[in-house]
């Protein structure tokens, strides 16, 4: 479950020519209820905004929604055909069963977009089933998106269909990698 996820200063600077961007924004690490830089495309072209992560429900915070059932969920169905947006990151962060951080990023550590709905001034990730890297520290993961990909997400024309399907952004975890330099 994505709970965690960073977007670094000098990756936040290639969105500053979009309507709603704010230079003094300065949050890297995002988790629950803090407020991230997203896009979303209105009336044919692309905006930034800031929701914060999370839907309120009760006394917790519901971050994450799973792709296989968001269509029939009440509390996502109606953000999902209306309002999508995707958080750019440089990465994210998954903890394994034994309470380890592992940090995934693009394997050529390019920008990508995590897809997310949002809700009045809130938003959760879309997660879906993990590739073989990420299901060895947990069983979900975000459904990631290249940047030549994002029209394919962000338009409320295409259906999941149209999307699911595509080439995944290729991740690397880091921890893994730190690991086998002492083995």
């Amino acid at each position: 479950m994505c709970r965690r996820f960073t977007l670094t200063t000098q990756r936040k600077t290639a969105f500053s020519a979009l309507k709603g961007y704010e230079g003094g924004f300065c949050e890297e690490a995002i988790v629950p209820k803090r407020r991230a830089l997203c896009l979303r495309k209105e009336e044919g072209s692309y905006s930034i905004f800031y929701p914060s992560f999370g839907y309120p429900l009760f006394e917790k915070e519901v971050v994450n929604a799973r792709i296989e059932t968001i269509e029939e969920k009440s509390l996502f169905r109606d953000d999902y055909k209306n309002r999508r947006l995707l958080v750019p990151v440089s990465g994210f962060f998954e903890y394994d069963k034994e309470k380890k951080l592992h940090y995934f990023t693009e394997e050529k550590n390019k920008l990508f977009y995590l897809a997310g709905i949002y809700h009045n001034n809130n938003f959760v990730i879309l997660t879906e089933k993990p590739s073989l890297l990420v299901y060895a520290c947990h069983p979900r993961r975000p459904r990631c998106f290249a940047k030549k990909d994002k029209d394919l997400f962000l338009s409320l024309t295409k259906n999941k269909e149209d999307w699911l399907g595509r080439e995944k952004v290729t991740l690397v975890d880091h921890n893994q990698e730190q690991l086998s330099l002492f083995q």
